[in-house]
């Protein structure tokens, strides 16, 4: 686990923690109908929109995981820029923004422990056939990656 501040080609963002980890998991291909999705996690289902090139790339994706109260869409317009800059530097990739359970537009439980969110991210990557994907996380995010 690598905690840092995270900047990227100038688009800092300031005095925000993020957790960057590699995670390798199950793969699983499914067809993408739409630029958000929902993927079911032990009844909890996970909305996430994609700010980054689709269809997918040979290209690592990225995943933001939201702090706190808050949700994907918070890094929207950073994501839409990551997004940007890796595809002009011929690297274009995933971006997915996700809402944890209990947050944004993703179902709400009755439990939320880190362990329960952790789960519910390693299902939707698997459900969107994604095997390795860099997690970063603000706060919350960052205990959840």
């Amino acid at each position: 686990l690598l905690l840092c501040a995270l900047g990227h080609l100038g688009y800092m963002l300031a005095s925000v923690t993020l957790c960057l980890h590699t995670w390798v998991a199950s793969t699983t291909r499914l067809s993408r109908s739409s630029a958000v999705a929902t993927a079911t996690a032990s009844s909890v289902g996970l909305q996430f929109s994609d700010a980054g090139s689709w269809p997918a790339t040979s290209q690592t994706p990225f995943v933001v995981l939201h702090g706190l109260l808050g949700a994907g869409s918070n890094f929207q317009t950073w994501a839409a820029r990551l997004g940007d800059d890796c595809a002009a530097k011929g690297a274009a990739r995933r971006v997915l923004l996700v809402d944890l359970r209990n947050h944004g537009s993703s179902d709400k439980a009755a439990t939320m422990s880190f362990v329960e969110m952790a789960a519910d991210v390693r299902r939707l990557l698997d459900e969107q056939g994604i095997p390795k994907a860099i997690l970063c996380g603000h706060s919350l995010g960052g205990k959840v990656a």
